[in-house]
């Protein structure tokens, strides 16, 4: 692909149609699923140890002992509730800026083709599916590890 070149409008319409048609999907499949334990324990921990010794202190606890993604999911909890939806409402942005990194990463490694085809391919992926809307860390771990490679691969380029 030439970097130089600007992409056109439907050239960008493509894979950002199948993201939201991926994403509409995988959040139909979780719309009304209640926790699971692991859930709960995260969002337990953010309201509990959040109000319990404040927002500062939390974050030197959490930075010092667990990975800065429970920060941002703590917050998350904090600011706009702790219903199974919008909790998980935040794994769901992650997973499409996922989406949105990956079809870049492949477009810039190979081309347009390859990158829709590896877009489809992961967002129908089974194992991608499910963690990545969990009210868990998965999806922002996920963002961290393409957006690296990406970055890696601009940087040698």
């Amino acid at each position: 692909m030439n970097p130089t070149r600007k992409p056109n409008f439907f050239t960008l319409l493509v894979p950002a149609v199948t993201i939201l048609f991926l994403v509409a999907v995988q959040a139909w499949h979780f719309h009304d699923r209640a926790y699971r334990q692991d859930e709960a324990w995260v969002v337990h921990y953010a309201l509990e140890n959040i109000a319990r010794v404040g927002i500062v202190n939390h974050r030197l606890q959490i930075f010092s002992t667990a990975a800065p993604e429970n920060f941002i999911q703590d917050l998350w909890v904090m600011s706009f509730g702790h219903t199974e939806t919008i909790v998980r409402f935040f794994s769901t942005l992650t997973t499409v800026l996922t989406l949105a990194m990956f079809y870049r990463f492949v477009s810039d490694l190979f081309d347009r083709q390859t990158g829709r085809i590896a877009l489809f391919m992961l967002g129908t992926l089974s194992m991608f599916v499910f963690y990545t809307h969990e009210a868990r860390p998965y999806a922002a771990l996920l963002f961290g590890a393409v957006g690296f490679q990406w970055a890696l691969l601009r940087f040698i380029r």
